[in-house]
C-alpha cells in the first residue's frame, strides 16, 4: 500500500512558487491521506470481493477517468507510433502492476492495514535494488544510511512476530505476500522508467491501467457484489477513486512544492495509516482492526518509516510512481 513517487519529479526541486504557501503541502497531505486510507478501505472489502475482481474494477475506473482526461486534452497515445519492444514493455508493466494490486489485497487478508502500510515500505527498497542491479544506478550515502535504518527497523518490527515466542503464521503469510508484491511493483516501476520519454507519464499510466484491467478480466467474478451493503459500496467507490485522486494530488504537490517536502510528507504514510486505524476503531467503524504490537514493534515501525523517508530523499530526481495500492 505503501511508500514510492510519481513521474515528473525531475523538475520538482525547482518548482515555481505557489500562489499560496500552503497549496503544495495541502496537496501532499491529501495524497498521503488517500494512500493511508485506501488500505483501511480495501480491508473492508477483503472476503467479499475477490482480489482479482477488486483490482480489475479499480484499474477499469482509473483507465476510464484518465482516458476521458487525455481525450479531452487531445493527448491519447498513438499506438502505431510505438515499437514492438515498447509494446512488450507496456505489457510487462501492466502485468507487474496488476500482480502488485492483487497481492496487496491478498496480504490484507492476513494483516491489519497498519501492519500492511509498514511492510509496503519494502517497495522502495526493492526498487532501489532493481535500479542498482538492472539499471546500474549508484547508491548515494543518504540512501545507504536509509537502508541501514530501514533494515534495523524492519528487523525490530518482524522479529518478535516471526522468530520470537509470539510467532504468528498468519502474519508470516501476509509479510510474504507483501514482499512478493514489492518485487512485482519494482519490476513495473523499472519497466515504466524504460518507457518514459516516448510517452508522457499520464499516457503510460493510462495504457498500463487498460492493460492491467484486461489482464485481470478473465479472473474476475461478478459474485460478491450482491453482498455489498451501503458501506461496502462506499468503500468500493473510494478504493476506485484513490488511484486517480492520489496521483493527481501528488502531481499538484510537486507542481507547487519542492520534491523534498512532498516526499517527506508522502513517505510518512505508515504513521497516518496507524492514526486513521485508531481513529476509525475509536469511532466504531466496523471491520477496522488495529494492529497489536509491543513497544519494540512500534519502534521498528517508526524506524522503517524514517528509513523510507531517508531513502526517498536521497534518490536521484527521476523516480518511479508510488505503489498504486
Amino acid at each position: 500500500m505503501n511508500a514510492e513517487t510519481a513521474p515528473g519529479a525531475a523538475a520538482a526541486t525547482l518548482a515555481p512558487a505557489a500562489p499560496h504557501a500552503w497549496t503544495g503541502p495541502l496537496w501532499a497531505v491529501l495524497a498521503a491521506l488517500v494512500w493511508a486510507g485506501v488500505l483501511i478501505v480495501l480491508a473492508r472489502l477483503v472476503g467479499t470481493i475477490t482480489p482479482a475482481t477488486l483490482a480489475c474494477v479499480r484499474f477499469a475506473f482509473a483507465a476510464l477517468v484518465l482516458g476521458v482526461w487525455l481525450a479531452f486534452r487531445g493527448q491519447l497515445p498513438q499506438m502505431k507510433a510505438l515499437t514492438r519492444r515498447q509494446c512488450a514493455l507496456l505489457a510487462l508493466a501492466a502485468l507487474g502492476l496488476a500482480a502488485n494490486y492483487v497481492l496487496s489485497v491478498m496480504a490484507l487478508g492476513h494483516l491489519t492495514p497498519a501492519e500492511a502500510s509498514v511492510l509496503t515500505q519494502m517497495n522502495g527498497t526493492a526498487l532501489l535494488t532493481c535500479g542498482v542491479l538492472l539499471l546500474r544506478e549508484r547508491v548515494s550515502r543518504a540512501q545507504a544510511i536509509g537502508l541501514v535504518v530501514f533494515a534495523g527497523g524492519m528487523s525490530l518490527f518482524l522479529g518478535p512476530r516471526l522468530f520470537g515466542s509470539a510467532f504468528d503464521a498468519r502474519f508470516l503469510t501476509g509479510a510474504a505476500l507483501t514482499a512478493a508484491g514489492a518485487v512485482t511493483w519494482a519490476a513495473y516501476a523499472v519497466v515504466q522508467r524504460l518507457i518514459l520519454g516516448r510517452l508522457s507519464s499520464l499516457q503510460v499510466l493510462w495504457l498500463v491501467c487498460c492493460g492491467a484491467a484486461l489482464a485481470l478480466w478473465p479472473f474476475s467474478s461478478a459474485s460478491g457484489f450482491e453482498r455489498l451493503h451501503a458501506g461496502g459500496w462506499v468503500a468500493l467507490a473510494l478504493s476506485c477513486a484513490s488511484t486517480v485522486v492520489a496521483y493527481g494530488a501528488f502531481a499538484l504537490a510537486l507542481k507547487h512544492w519542492t520534491l523534498t517536502g512532498t516526499t517527506t510528507v508522502t513517505a510518512s504514510t505508515p504513521v497516518l495509516t496507524w492514526l486513521l486505524s485508531w481513529a476509525a476503531a475509536a469511532a466504531g467503524v466496523a471491520g477496522v482492526a488495529v494492529a497489536q504490537v509491543g513497544a519494540v514493534g512500534m519502534v521498528g515501525a517508526l524506524l522503517v518509516t524514517a528509513g523510507g523517508i531517508i531513502v526517498s530523499l536521497g534518490q536521484a530526481p527521476a523516480q518511479a510512481p508510488r505503489s498504486a495500492a
